[in-house]
């Protein structure tokens, strides 16, 4: 491989996108472009961001009984259609969320 190659690869993460909601009750807005969907978390690989979406669900299930009525099922469902996204994606590049997480990004 190329080292200029190695060097852009090492440069892209991966974003846990999760679709937006709004009102209450939360109404999950699965049909949203990906400009409007939240970043719910970033990783380096995208194995380590399969793996975060995965454990995330398996918790919040787990969870359930601890939280407000109806607050967890629409987070295990926005999760459940969830997907991870290199960073670098061409249809991330509006999203307002992945600007803010790179702004705040040390890196």
């Amino acid at each position: 491989m190329n080292p200029r190659h190695a060097a852009a690869f090492a440069l892209v993460g991966w974003y846990l996108m999760v679709p937006p909601t709004r009102g209450h009750p939360a109404e999950i807005l699965f049909h949203a472009p990906l400009s409007r969907w939240e970043v719910g978390e970033d990783d380096d690989t995208k194995a380590e961001c399969e793996n975060s979406l995965r454990e995330s669900i398996k918790n919040m299930q787990h969870d359930a009984n601890a939280c407000e009525v109806g607050s967890c099922a629409v987070m295990v469902v926005e999760y459940a259609h969830g997907r991870c996204m290199a960073s670098d994606d061409p249809l991330l590049k509006n999203n307002a969320d992945v600007k803010k997480t790179k702004a705040a990004s040390p890196n």
